[in-house]
Formats: structure tokens, C-alpha cells, sequence
């Protein structure tokens, strides 16, 4: 799922990219900033997306894995999840393509500003798992963000993170059921 994600998201912003700046082919890629031996992992002028972090958004997560079932019993299950993926793009250009950088990541910013919710059942891309994505610019102190850039091991390139929410449909379904209790003999 979150590999489908990437990939939608990329092919959204190559088709705007392409389209506001006349691109002949895309500049979107999904990729490491750096491999693990410390290579350069990623194209030169390119935008790269790379996901950094994946949490659980807890704050909408039902307190009870128990519902009432059509029977007045109740089916145990696990509760569907609400998954937050954090996306670094970095405008991954060098020396005197330096403006062509910022000139991208405005772009970036400017196509998620006005683009900031999909849904699955008007996006064929998304699988009907996926019900929706919400996107939301994270915001960085410049002390977090000099800390990313260096667990990345990389100097710091024009950048921006996005969180993007999502609704997992839980695959494990019911756990079991059970019978109400009406009284006490």
C-alpha cells in the first residue's frame, strides 16, 4: 500500500511539473537520497520522494476491538488504522542549477496546496483500501531539520515533508464473537 501511494503521488506531480513547466519527460522519482554505503542514491537534478517515517494515528483509533453485532451478540475485531506516511521531496539539484531547485520545490509546494485531498473511488490509481489521502506540510524547526538532514547523512538540499494520512482497512476482519449477557442467575 504505501509503495502505491508513492507511486500515485509521483505520477500526479510529474503530470502537473510537466505540464506548468513544459517538461519533455518526468522529474518525479521515488529513491534514497543515499545508499546504505553513503553513495549518492538519487538522480542529479531531479525531485526525489522518499518516505522517512510511517506512524499510526492513534487519535481517531476506536478504544474498543468490540462491536455489536446484527445479533445483539458482539464480534471482536481488529479496528481499522489510520496510517500517517511522512514524504520527504527534495529538489535535488547542484551548483548553478541552484534556482532551478527552488524553482521545482515551489512547484511542489504549490501543486499539494491546492491538491491536498484524493480519493480512492475518484483515483483508479488507489486501491479501494485506500479510502482517501490527506495531505499536510509538516513543519520543522531549523534545529529538527539540521538533526533529518543528518540522520539522512546528507548537507541540506532545498526540501519540504509532507504528511500524508491515510485509511487502512484492517485485513485480519473478525477475531471471534460473543453472546451479550442479559443477566445473572
Amino acid at each position: 500500500m504505501f509503495l502505491e501511494v508513492l507511486r500515485f503521488l509521483k505520477k500526479e506531480l510529474n503530470d502537473y511539473l510537466k505540464l506548468r513547466y513544459g517538461l519533455p519527460e518526468d522529474i518525479v522519482v521515488i529513491s534514497n537520497l543515499l545508499n546504505q554505503d553513503g553513495s549518492l542514491g538519487a538522480e542529479k537534478n531531479k525531485i526525489v520522494m522518499s518516505l522517512i517515517n510511517i506512524e499510526e494515528d492513534r487519535l481517531k483509533r476506536p478504544a474498543s476491538k468490540y462491536s455489536r453485532n446484527m445479533g445483539g451478540g458482539f464480534t471482536k475485531s481488529s479496528p481499522p488504522m489510520d496510517i500517517v506516511l511522512h514524504v520527504l521531496i527534495v529538489s535535488n539539484f547542484e551548483g548553478e542549477h541552484y534556482e532551478e531547485s527552488l524553482k521545482f520545490i515551489r512547484g511542489v509546494v504549490g501543486y499539494f496546496q491546492s491538491n491536498a485531498l484524493f480519493w480512492a473511488k475518484e483515483n483508479a490509481e488507489l486501491s479501494p483500501e485506500t479510502e482517501k489521502l490527506v495531505i499536510e506540510m509538516a513543519s520543522m524547526d531549523l534545529e529538527k531539520i539540521g538533526r533529518l538532514w543528518g540522520v539522512l547523512g546528507n548537507k541540506y538540499m532545498p526540501s519540504v515533508i509532507y504528511k500524508i494520512k491515510t485509511f487502512v482497512i484492517n485485513e485480519d476482519g473478525v477475531k471471534g464473537q460473543a453472546s451479550a449477557i442479559f443477566g445473572i442467575e
